[in-house]
């Protein structure tokens, strides 16, 4: 059975370790050398029958309505089943309940989660260099009833 929870970044758990364990992996797979935290952000995890599958991580800025995701992660065997796109549907419904309408986030240039992003109906934004010189293509979702996948969608004909 597959769930989607919350987890509290701010206690060691044995869940918030499992998501780290799949965040490193990610990192290998990308070519990332940072050990990545979860300090400070919030994150729901993928779980089927107690393991981890994905997770997304976000941060909720408090001055202006609107989520910066830091990271979409399905573990490797799971991708192109509809996960990703179910983690964030259920962000998109947080945002809704809490009348934010806009997600940012910012991808590693040549990498398919790009695609991932445009299909999910982010907007294109323009490239940036981060810190360390690495170039990011920035991305922005105005988040709708539709985009959240409530009952009112409208169906294509």
């Amino acid at each position: 059975m597959i769930s989607i929870i919350p987890v509290n970044t701010k206690v060691r758990s044995k869940l918030l370790m499992k998501v780290s364990k799949l965040a490193d992996e990610d990192d290998l797979i990308l070519g990332n050398t940072a050990l990545y935290t979860f300090s400070g952000d919030s994150l729901y995890a993928l779980l089927r029958d107690q393991e981890v599958l994905g997770f997304i991580q976000y941060y909720t800025k408090k001055k202006k309505p609107e989520i910066t995701i830091h990271r979409i992660c399905v573990r490797q065997d799971c991708r192109r089943l509809g996960y990703g796109k179910l983690l964030l549907q259920v962000l998109m419904t947080e945002c809704l309940s809490t009348h934010i309408q806009l997600m940012r986030l910012k991808c590693p240039v040549g990498i398919p989660a790009n695609h991932f992003y445009e299909s999910t109906g982010f907007t294109f934004k323009g490239p940036e260099l981060a810190r360390t010189g690495r170039a990011l293509n920035c991305w922005e979702l105005v988040v709708t009833k539709q985009g959240a996948g409530h009952e009112d969608q409208k169906e294509n004909s």
